[in-house]
C-alpha cells in the first residue's frame, strides 16, 4: 500500500474485523471508496415473486387465467460503502472532518422512525470515534437529538483508524446525479428538474441546519438511493470533506455565527461553485444554493462556461451571464430564485 497514493484494499481483505471488502467503487487522490458487506450482521427483507405475462400479473396453465404471487423473507449481508484515506496525506486528512460531518447528521433515535440503520451504529461520544471534541460535545449530542430521522443525507455507521489510513463505514447509495445523466444521455424535462431541486435542497437544509456549509456540490457528490429500499426515490447529499461550520459556540456559551476570514482559500468545483469563491471569499450558505441553481440550469441545456477550463474566464462568464440567459429553458421561479441569491 502507498504512503501517499490512494487506500488499495484488495477483495475480501476484512476492515475494522467487520467489514469485508467486497468491491472498489471509486478513487480521488489519496482516497478510496469500497463496497462492503458485514460479515457478523445480515439484513430481510420482504420479496414479492410474481409470473408475469403481457401486462397483467397472470399465468395461464391449463386454458385457465390464473394468478400467482409468492412472498419470502430473503437474508443477505448488510451492505455500505466504506472510506479510506492514508494517514500521510500532505496537510492532513479531510476525513475527519467528513465524520464530523456525517456524525453531527447521524441519527440516534432509533424508536418510532423507519430508517435503514443498523444496530452497531457508532454513536456520538464513542471510543471508536476519531473526531471527538470534549468542548462541542454538548453542541454536538443535541443537534444529534433535533436531526433524529432525518433523509436526504447518508448515516455514518463506523469510522476506525488504522496504521496506515483511516476510514468511515456510511450507508451505501446509489448512483451518482451525475452518472444518471450521463446515462439518459437527454435533457431532463421541467417535472424531473423540479423534482430534483426540491430533493437536492431538502438534502442542503440538513446540513445548514447543523451549522455545515458543503462547499463543493456537484451532480458527482449527489446520489439516489439503493433500488429496493424505501430510499431508493431519494437524492442524497454525499463527501462532506470540504464542508466548514460557519457557527461557533461564543464566549456566552451560544452560538454565534463564524467570523468570516477576509480571504479564503479556493474551494470547490470552478463549474458549479458561486463567483463569490471564484474571488476568495469565505463561504456561506448562499454559496450552496449558487451551487444548487447552477446544477438545475444544466439539467436544461449546457452551462455558458461549460467548455472554459481557466478558472478567471469560468469566473468573468458567470458574471456576464444574465439569470434570464442562464435559465432560459427553466421555469420562471428559479429566475426569481437568482435574483433572491443575488
Amino acid at each position: 500500500m502507498s504512503d501517499t497514493g490512494p487506500v488499495q484494499l484488495p477483495k475480501g481483505t476484512v476492515v475494522g474485523r467487520q467489514w469485508k471488502i467486497v468491491k472498489k467503487l471509486g478513487e480521488g487522490g489519496c482516497g478510496a471508496v469500497y463496497k462492503v458487506q458485514d460479515i457478523f450482521n445480515k439484513s430481510s427483507f420482504f420479496l414479492a415473486d410474481f409470473q408475469v405475462l403481457g401486462k397483467l400479473c397472470i399465468m395461464r396453465k391449463d386454458d385457465q387465467m390464473t394468478t400467482k404471487l409468492s412472498l419470502a423473507i430473503q437474508t443477505f449481508p448488510f451492505q455500505a460503502a466504506l472510506k479510506a484515506e492514508s494517514n500521510f496525506v500532505a496537510g492532513g486528512t479531510v476525513l475527519k472532518l467528513e465524520v464530523q460531518a456525517l456524525i453531527t447528521i447521524v441519527n440516534i433515535t432509533l424508536s418510532g422512525t423507519t430508517i435503514w440503520m443498523p444496530k452497531w451504529t457508532i454513536y456520538f461520544g464513542s471510543p471508536q470515534c476519531i473526531c471527538r471534541n470534549p468542548r462541542k460535545m454538548g453542541l454536538r449530542f443535541e443537534i444529534l437529538r433535533r436531526l433524529a430521522g432525518r433523509p436526504h443525507v447518508p448515516q455514518l455507521i463506523h469510522s476506525g483508524k488504522k496504521e496506515l489510513y483511516c476510514y468511515m463505514v456510511m450507508t451505501l447509495l446509489g448512483d451518482s446525479l451525475g452518472s444518471l445523466q450521463k446515462k439518459i444521455g437527454k435533457v431532463a424535462s421541467v417535472s424531473t428538474q423540479t423534482r430534483v431541486g426540491i430533493n437536492i435542497l431538502f438534502g442542503v437544509k440538513q446540513l445548514h441546519d447543523i451549522g455545515f456549509v458543503h462547499r463543493d456540490l456537484k451532480p458527482a457528490n449527489v446520489a439516489i438511493g439503493r433500488p429496493n429500499t424505501p430510499d431508493y426515490r431519494f437524492l442524497h447529499i454525499l463527501d462532506f470533506g470540504l464542508a466548514r461550520e460557519f457557527v461557533v459556540i461564543g464566549e456566552n456559551r451560544k452560538l454565534q455565527m463564524r467570523r468570516p476570514r477576509p480571504r479564503a482559500l479556493f474551494r470547490g468545483t470552478t463549474r458549479y461553485c458561486s463567483i463569490n469563491t471564484h474571488e476568495k471569499g469565505e463561504q456561506g450558505r448562499v454559496d450552496d444554493l449558487w451551487s444548487v441553481l447552477y446544477m438545475l440550469a444544466e439539467m436544461r441545456g449546457n452551462l455558458p462556461w461549460c467548455n472554459l477550463r481557466e478558472k478567471k474566464d469560468i469566473s468573468e462568464m458567470k458574471k456576464r451571464t444574465q439569470h434570464d440567459i442562464l435559465l432560459k429553458n427553466s421555469p420562471i421561479q428559479l429566475v426569481r430564485f437568482a435574483n433572491h441569491l443575488e
